[in-house]
């Protein structure tokens, strides 16, 4: 993302992700959104609720520290957990990987 995510980007923000093919697994890149404010955090907690619902995951990677703590406050973190934040995007993703080759089995995967 880029750009902070405020009551005038939300809704352009929920039509990119209604975009956004069905994948189990989400990854925000954050390093370019500096701020958020309440309907923003609002609007990515709905995001990450619709998601677990789903039965999808989220990551978040290169948040800064003041958007970090809105998540915080909004109950984001409480809802995806502390696992769901990484420093950089190939380091969620070396994450997932390893999620999902040790839930292989390996004669299904095979």
């Amino acid at each position: 993302m880029t750009g902070s995510l405020f009551f005038g980007a939300v809704d352009e923000f929920n039509r990119r992700m209604s975009e956004m093919p069905a994948y189990d697994h989400v990854i925000l890149s954050l390093r370019g959104m500096p701020s958020v404010d309440v309907s923003g955090v609002q609007t990515m907690l709905e995001l990450c609720q619709g998601l677990k619902e789903a039965g999808r995951t989220v990551a978040f990677c290169g948040m800064t520290e003041s958007v970090r703590t809105y998540f915080d406050r909004a109950g984001i973190t409480a809802l995806v957990g502390e696992s769901a934040y990484f420093w950089s995007a190939d380091l969620a993703i070396l994450d997932l990987l390893k999620a999902e080759a040790e839930a292989c089995v390996l004669p299904v995967c095979n």
